[in-house]
């Protein structure tokens, strides 16, 4: 899985973290909240971002009019890029909604369902403090919500299948 951050920021003409940071506060003055501090622009503008927040991820989308697809891309084993799913503009992506199949919660963010750690850990079987040292690894990438990490199913599988 990769990020497409900068290359989002490059079609947009946008050119450090700085400017990233201005353009992510000018997209939402009513809530400071959701302003990237520096750090975290400047590991967004360079894609070496391991985990954010559904809040960081919603001011970036606002901030670059993108959904969560156009700033994942996943890998395949050949080394191509494959689509996580269509891109929509940002004016559909429904963040936070939840919806329950088989018994099973999930959160969906523009169509895509999202699981916590703990049904990560259940489809790899293993306990769910491994699935976070993968979190912190960046081997596995994910997004928080509070305090809760998720993974895009379509990213598990990608890890599962590599």
């Amino acid at each position: 899985m990769e990020l497409k951050i900068k290359e989002l920021c490059d079609q947009r003409g946008i050119k450090s973290a700085y400017a990233l940071a201005q353009v992510v506060k000018k997209a939402d003055k009513s809530d400071e909240s959701k302003a990237l501090n520096m750090p975290t622009a400047y590991r967004a503008f360079a894609n070496d971002i391991k985990q954010f927040t559904i809040e960081t991820l919603e001011a970036l989308c606002a901030a670059l009019e993108c959904s969560p697809n156009d700033i994942f891309g996943v890998q395949s084993a050949q080394n191509k890029p494959v689509a996580v799913s269509e891109s929509v503009r940002r004016e559909s992506v429904k963040v936070g909604e939840t919806k329950t199949v088989d018994g099973e919660n999930y959160l969906v963010i523009d169509g895509e369902n999202y699981l916590s750690t703990k049904q990560v850990a259940e489809r790899i079987g293993r306990k769910p403090r491994t699935v976070i040292d993968l979190f912190k690894k960046g081997k596995l990438k994910n997004i928080k919500r509070g305090q809760e990490n998720f993974v895009a199913e379509s990213v598990l599988e990608s890890f599962i299948n590599s």
